[in-house]
């Protein structure tokens, strides 16, 4: 029921380094900064899940 109680909490923004960005000033900011290796694309809010069992 994890991810049920997580789809209730709302939307959320996309993550800085997920953005596309186009310009310097965007690379400055934070905007496509590559995330690293196991690093959760999940908001903050939601954090590190897993939905699923192996």
């Amino acid at each position: 029921m994890r991810a049920k109680e997580d789809a209730l909490k709302g939307s959320f923004g996309v993550p800085m380094h997920l953005r596309n960005a186009v310009t310097d000033l965007m690379k400055e900011a934070g905007y496509g900064a590559a995330s690293t290796e196991g690093s959760s694309n999940l908001p903050k809010e939601i954090g590190p899940a897993q939905y699923y069992h192996e």
